[in-house]
C-alpha cells in the first residue's frame, strides 16, 4: 500500500503524471501507457487516494464565458481577527476562488472572480471591515496546471 511515507515508485509517477494531463482519462488507457492492466492500474490510484496523496479531480472553467471577467489577487491584512476566524470569513465568500496563508506584510492572497467591478467594490468592504487589502487586476496568466513530475534524489 502506498502511504505518505512511503515513496512513489516509477510507475506511479507515470500514472500521476496521466491523471495530471487528464484526470478523466480511463484506467485502461493508462494501462495502455505505462504498461499495467486496467485493474493494476486502479488498485494504485485507490491507494494514492485512499493515502491522501491524490486530493481529487477538477474542472478547468473559463471564467470570461461564464462570465466572471473581473478577477483579481487581492492581498489582505487582517486587523481585527485571528487566522481561524479570517479563515471562516473567507471560507463563506464564494466569489473567493483560493486563498493561501502567507508570510509578508500580508496574512493573505486571495484569488476572485466576479462579473463587475461592483461586486469587487463590496467585497472590498466587506473585507475592509477587518482590515486592509492590496488588490492587483489579472490580465492574463497561465491557469492550466503544470505537471509536477519525479524528482531525482
Amino acid at each position: 500500500m502506498v502511504t505518505k511515507e512511503k515513496t512513489l515508485d516509477k510507475l506511479d509517477w507515470k500514472i500521476l503524471i496521466e491523471l495530471q494531463k487528464n484526470a478523466r482519462v480511463s484506467a485502461s488507457e493508462i494501462g495502455r501507457q505505462v504498461g499495467l492492466t486496467t485493474p493494476a492500474v486502479a488498485n494504485r490510484i485507490a491507494k494514492m487516494e485512499e493515502a491522501g496523496l491524490i486530493l481529487g479531480y477538477r474542472t478547468m472553467l473559463d471564467y470570461d464565458k461564464l462570465g466572471l471577467s473581473v478577477r483579481v489577487f487581492l492581498q489582505f491584512k487582517s486587523t481585527s481577527l485571528k487566522h481561524d476566524d479570517m479563515v471562516k470569513v473567507v471560507d463563506n465568500m464564494p466569489q473567493i476562488q483560493e486563498w493561501h496563508a502567507v508570510t509578508g506584510e500580508n496574512c493573505m492572497l486571495l484569488k476572485v472572480a466576479v462579473p463587475t467591478t461592483k461586486e469587487l467594490e463590496e467585497i472590498l468592504t466587506q473585507l475592509g471591515k477587518y482590515g486592509d487589502t492590496n488588490t492587483s487586476i489579472i490580465l492574463s496568466g497561465n491557469v492550466k496546471p503544470r505537471i509536477i513530475s519525479m524528482r531525482e534524489q
